[in-house]
């Protein structure tokens, strides 16, 4: 036990040293496209925490866009301002692609539920929401 703590001693240095580089390293990888995306990947995966920022997103998502329909703004437009808020790049991608789904005639519900990210629960929300003409209220909720 002795010996641990001398080496211990001896080596902090060098360790903290060695994280600091780490955590650097890893946090520009982060800023790439490429790390962002497998970082996402890697963090939505996680069984509690991928789980937890899944959802988070997502209601951050729709409460922003339900705001910005109740103001006026048309779907798509919107949809790309709510999106552009996400921190989740993952996530981000998946909803400029349904976006443009949605651009070309597709439904929100459909073109969400094909990108395969948002929860099965809200698709189906957002889908009451579509077919009773109150997206916004369904939106927020």
């Amino acid at each position: 036990m002795l010996a641990v703590g001398q080496n211990a001693q001896k080596y902090a240095p060098y360790l903290f040293a060695g994280l600091a580089i780490f955590g650097f390293v890893l946090w520009r990888w982060k800023e790439t496209d490429r790390g962002a995306d497998r970082i996402d990947r890697v963090i939505l995966s996680m069984p509690l925490l991928g789980d937890i920022r899944l959802k988070h997103q997502v209601a951050s998502f729709s409460r922003m866009l339900s705001t910005l329909l109740q103001g006026g703004l048309p779907l798509v437009p919107a949809m790309e301002t709510a999106g552009a808020s996400m921190s989740s790049r993952r996530i981000l991608k998946g909803v400029m692609r349904a976006g443009t789904r949605v651009r070309e005639g597709q439904g929100l519900a459909g073109s969400l539920e094909e990108q395969k990210i948002f929860p099965e629960l809200a698709v189906e929300m957002i889908e009451v929401g579509e077919s009773t003409g109150a997206l916004p209220a369904m939106l927020n909720s």
